[in-house]
Formats: structure tokens, C-alpha cells, sequence
């Protein structure tokens, strides 16, 4: 018995990215055609490994756009391709995810400068902070 758990299987060991999984790929078909008919998409995802990489572009973004003023500041696209997920995976799937990553850019630089920044650590879990800003000002998404 004690053996058994000294010599895990290769399988048990093997690391595999959740954007691979069946729910990544539903949740990125669903963010595909929610993008392709809703100008504000990106902020109706719904919880899921879509939201969750929207989040993490957006954080990205943010992170960046602060860090403009350093002499050696990482470009986005590149910091957006590091997860796991995009060395496991094959060419068309990480096409279809750059450019989901490319329409939460859009988005991004849509939005008002101050409003992005307040939105960015919520974001990185929820699209609910720009709800509140919403329901706070009196007016529906757009």
C-alpha cells in the first residue's frame, strides 16, 4: 500500500491547463458568440473559465498600462500567451483564445481610464464592480 503512493502513475503527474478542460472550451464558444452580438460582452460573461481568463487579461492590461513608465515594461500579448494552457495546446485553439484576449483588449481601451483601474482586482474574478458602478449612476450597461 505504502508503495503505491511512493510511485504515482505518469498520469496522476501530469499537469494539464483547465483551458483545455470541455468547460473551458463551452465557456469560450459561449464568450465567442456573446462577442460576436453584444458590443459589451466581456462584461456579461458568465462565471466560468471564459470570465476567468477575461480577468486575467484585463489585470494584465492594468498592470502594464502602470507600468508604461518603466524603461523595460513586458509587453501585453506576451504576458497574455504565459499560462500553461498555451503551450498544451494546439495552434487553432490558441488562435481562438488570442483573440478573445484581443477583444477584452477592445474593451479595455473603451473604457474609461479611471473606471478599468477601479474595475481591475474585482474584475479578475467578476464583472460585478462595473454592475455596481451601473446600478450607482442610475444607468444600464451599455
Amino acid at each position: 500500500m505504502l508503495v503505491g503512493l511512493l510511485t504515482p502513475e505518469v498520469e496522476s503527474l501530469e499537469a494539464r491547463s483547465t483551458m483545455l478542460g470541455a468547460d473551458a472550451l463551452t465557456a469560450l464558444a459561449e464568450a465567442e458568440s456573446h462577442l460576436a452580438q453584444i458590443t459589451d460582452a466581456i462584461f456579461r460573461l458568465d462565471t466560468g473559465p471564459a470570465a476567468d481568463f477575461a480577468g486575467y487579461v484585463w489585470f494584465v492590461l492594468t498592470a502594464v498600462e502602470q507600468l508604461q513608465q518603466a524603461p523595460y515594461a513586458p509587453d501585453a500579448a506576451a504576458v497574455v500567451q504565459r499560462p500553461l494552457g498555451f503551450d498544451q495546446m494546439d495552434s487553432a485553439l490558441r488562435v481562438r483564445w488570442i483573440a478573445f484576449a484581443s477583444a477584452v483588449r477592445r474593451t479595455y481601451n473603451a473604457t474609461d481610464r479611471d473606471q478599468r483601474r477601479r474595475w481591475t482586482p474585482p474584475v479578475t474574478r467578476s464583472s460585478s464592480p462595473r454592475r455596481t458602478t451601473c446600478l450607482r449612476n442610475a444607468g444600464p450597461p451599455r
